[in-house]
């Protein structure tokens, strides 16, 4: 009876390190494909797909085949993990999804591909800034008009200063990008935390382009009237404005009347951080009136 056991329980161990072998080598398998990925090595990774192995398969940090080519901007290895099956959407454990890192290396046709492939447009990154959010940083008004026409949320707000892909388009002086998102209908009037609309990071960065974009395009009131235009009005004369100035009377306004204006809302801007930085300083262990930027969180520079 004890021999039989003692057969038994041989037969139990050596069954249960066969299986914890073959497992292993199963995940090395299925890890191949995204270190070839990883790796850049496209002749690897078409090798590895005829074997039809899990394309979804994560690494460590939960990065998968197709985010490392998407890091690579590697569109047709994207194409070859796509048609596998791979998921468009899947994110590592830093919330990074195929499609912000397609934004972030501002790829048209990266974007393209993965929003054919249902990727979300609206997915945020573990900082909650959005695709489009990204492409409007980075400038590339061809993926920004993409995620429109995908139903982007354009005034989707990031939750640490309620910034906007308007307000990073202007902070970083892509013209053709605020012209898309305004073409679009997006909120001129929306303001981060610290009261900054997208007509100030223009101001403040002296794009001249993008602020008289901003300018001619400013959504107007219930009674036809441009609010930035009075408040900037208001502010600069420093008592409150007589009447206000209808918007149809401002896109009349000749090049240099416009061009004065842009002059006297930078102006504007100059003085307002000059104040803050002022109030700054008064505070007992103040350091900087103005928060570094861009990422994590912080103040568009």
């Amino acid at each position: 009876m004890s021999d039989q056991s003692n057969r038994q329980g041989v037969l139990w161990a050596f069954s249960l390190t066969l299986l914890m072998v073959v497992g292993a080598a199963a995940a090395n398998e299925d890890l191949r494909l995204v270190d070839a990925a990883k790796n850049q090595d496209a002749q690897q990774v078409r090798a590895l797909l005829n074997g039809h192995p899990d394309v979804n398969v994560r690494s460590e940090d939960g990065s998968t085949a197709l985010l490392w080519a998407a890091h690579w901007d590697d569109l047709r290895t994207a194409e070859l993990l796509i048609r596998a099956g791979a998921d468009a959407n899947a994110a590592n454990d830093f919330r990074m999804t195929p499609l912000s890192q397609a934004c972030t290396n501002g790829s048209a046709e990266f974007v393209d591909l993965l929003l054919k492939a249902r990727a979300n447009p609206d997915t945020p990154i573990g900082t909650g800034e959005t695709p489009l959010m990204t492409c409007a940083r980075t400038g590339s008004a061809d993926a920004v008009r993409m995620l429109l026409i995908r139903g982007a949320n354009m005034n989707a707000k990031e939750p640490t200063q309620n910034q906007t892909a308007l307000m990073w388009a202007a902070a970083q002086q892509h013209s053709k990008v605020v012209q898309v998102l305004i073409e679009a209908n997006a909120d001129l009037q929306a303001h981060s935390k610290s009261g900054f609309t997208a007509l100030h990071f223009a101001a403040r960065m002296g794009d001249m382009e993008s602020l008289g974009r901003c300018w001619a395009l400013a959504s107007t009131s219930t009674s036809g009237h441009s609010p930035i235009l009075k408040s900037v009005e208001d502010k600069d004369r420093g008592e409150p404005a007589r009447r206000e100035v209808p918007l149809e009377r401002t896109r009349r306004r000749s090049p240099r009347r416009r061009r004065r204006w842009i002059r006297r809302a930078r102006r504007h801007e100059l003085r307002r951080q000059h104040a803050a930085a002022r109030r700054h300083r008064a505070r007992p262990g103040a350091a900087r009136a103005v928060p570094p930027g861009p990422r994590g969180g912080s103040e568009c520079p």
